[in-house]
């Protein structure tokens, strides 16, 4: 597996932006859109902060 979880996603992003990407143990769900959004805002702070492509990230959720 060569791509991060970004690129595994990223082909749903502009086709269906509004579609639920991940449903929450609530019943509620979080959008592709959303998910793009936050990504972004994730990685501008990751790169503030100075990490760079190819560096390992490690995500909790």
């Amino acid at each position: 597996m060569n791509e991060n979880l970004y690129e595994i996603l990223q082909s749903c992003f502009p086709e269906n932006p509004d579609a639920p990407c991940l449903i929450l143990p609530d019943g509620s769900d979080v959008s592709y859109g959303r998910v793009q959004q936050e990504s972004a805002r994730y990685a501008a702070l990751l790169a503030e902060l100075g990490v760079q492509p190819g560096d390992r990230v490690a995500v909790q959720v």
